[in-house]
């Protein structure tokens, strides 16, 4: 599940806990390592070039790997069953992305599925263009198109209770060839599927499945044809979440959950426990316990969730103890990022990871311009945010090119795409 999880720091540590209504927290120590080189990332000037893009009213952007402009070929808003036309972003002009039909049946149980959508590539991934409607809600869903020689299909069968029922095929789109996959893992039908996640290598596959009241997730190793439950292997609260992520080699799972509640201040304070489990041996490692967020829950302008921990894909960033840290999310080593002068902590951030993992913009919403972060490089450098655009949305199209869009009034979209010259 890929989310961008919005931060408001504030200065709000976890000693406020002592004056709540109910509880009394003890933080739990998380693993650290001494760290190499400077106490802080070195901070850097960014040199990039900046191409703008113009897209009329009846364009929306999408933002797959490699970047692609998707336009209502019939002018209508961004619907279900809306059929679109897709365009490359390159050096300054837009290319028309060649379109292609997958059209086919399945039959699973007692139906017949038709299969039937549009599809274009975009950076190497399968980009759907047009799904109609009908077959969405009641045929089949795409759950993953990251690679068009195994797209995953959720064949939609009978609700149970009123939730989600799928069954996971793979569909090559080149051949149009529709294959199990899933049959030796043991799945006996429609299996409460509502989720599914290829490794980025396609060895495995992880599930989400909904068992009640609660929910399951799966690693399924294609080689040996084992289905291993991944949420029994954690000491869950199961008060929120949990969520996770794949990484290459790692399913990453995290779990924030309620601590205690100060009825004066109307604040309700989280932890949070995060999980590398490494893949096919399935071994634990906790990589992180500590403060998550307060959530206020009076009316009134104070109301909102100041978090301090931002999630992103192989690394994470905390705010606290003076300054910025950085978590390896695969290996558990905390390191100093920046110190808490060099950024405000009160305003209103989000991190966007790239699509490698190794690079993330920390995208100021409060005016404060933007940081790319390169984790790997040990390397902050300062983006200005373009002009006029004090809340740009922002995208990775790849590991080098951030894209930043905004509306016209007229209803198109202005982009600018900065190419970034970063040491690799």
């Amino acid at each position: 599940m890929k989310k961008t999880v919005l931060l408001i720091l504030a200065a709000v540590c976890i000693s406020l806990l002592g004056g709540c209504s109910q509880g009394v927290i003890t933080q739990v120590p998380v693993q650290t390592a001494a760290p190499t080189g400077p106490a802080y990332f070195e901070r850097m000037a960014l040199g990039c070039r900046v191409d703008r893009y113009e897209l009329g009213a009846g364009f929306s952007y999408g933002y797959y790997p490699g970047g692609a402009g998707l336009r209502s070929a019939d002018g209508t808003a961004q619907n279900r069953g809306t059929r679109w036309e897709p365009y490359a972003l390159k050096d300054g002009s837009l290319e028309k992305i060649p379109v292609r039909r997958c059209r086919t049946d399945y039959s699973f149980g007692s139906r017949d599925y038709p299969i039937d959508f549009e599809w274009c590539v975009s950076g190497g991934e399968a980009v759907i263009t047009y799904l109609n409607a009908g077959t969405e809600r009641d045929c089949f869903t795409v759950l993953d198109s990251s690679d068009p020689e195994h797209v995953v299909l959720g064949l939609i069968g009978p609700p149970p209770d009123g939730g989600v029922n799928m069954y996971p095929v793979e569909l090559n789109l080149y051949t149009q060839e529709i294959s199990d996959r899933f049959a030796p893992f043991g799945l006996s039908g429609m299996d409460g599927i509502v989720s599914c996640t290829l490794t980025p290598d396609g060895s495995a596959a992880v599930l989400l499945r909904s068992a009640g009241s609660a929910s399951e997730l799966w690693y399924c190793d294609f080689a040996s044809g084992e289905r291993h439950e991944l949420f029994s292997l954690l000491d869950l609260m199961l008060y929120e979440g949990p969520y996770f992520h794949v990484l290459d080699g790692s399913v990453i799972v995290w779990e924030p959950y309620r601590v205690g509640y100060d009825g004066s201040r109307g604040e309700e304070y989280y932890l949070c426990n995060v999980w590398n489990i490494s893949a096919p041996e399935l071994t634990v490692q906790e990589v992180y316990s500590g403060t998550y967020s307060v959530r206020r829950t009076v009316g009134g302008d104070g109301d909102g969730v100041v978090y301090r921990l931002l999630m992103g894909s192989r690394y994470a960033l905390s705010a606290g103890e003076g300054g910025w840290w950085g978590i390896d999310l695969t290996t558990g080593v905390r390191f100093p990022v920046m110190a808490a002068e060099e950024r405000e902590m009160q305003a209103s951030y989000s991190l966007l990871p790239s699509p490698g993992g190794g690079r993330a913009l920390l995208n100021s919403y409060g005016g404060s311009g933007q940081l790319v972060i390169d984790f790997e490089g040990r390397a902050v450098y300062e983006l200005t945010p373009p002009e006029g655009t004090s809340r740009p949305d922002a995208y990775w199209l790849d590991g080098d090119r951030l894209a930043f869009s905004s509306r016209t009034e007229d209803g198109g979209i202005i982009l600018r795409v900065y190419t970034l010259n970063m040491p690799s």
